[in-house]
């Protein structure tokens, strides 16, 4: 996991470990 100043479609996806997706999830809906 590196420090990013925002997350995009790739990001997400490229990070997307178990548990770890659900909270880019959580952050995204927040800041949406």
């Amino acid at each position: 996991w590196h420090n990013r100043p925002a997350l995009h479609d790739g990001d997400v996806v490229s990070v997307n470990i178990e548990g770890l997706g659900e909270l880019i999830n959580l952050v995204a809906s927040r800041e949406n």
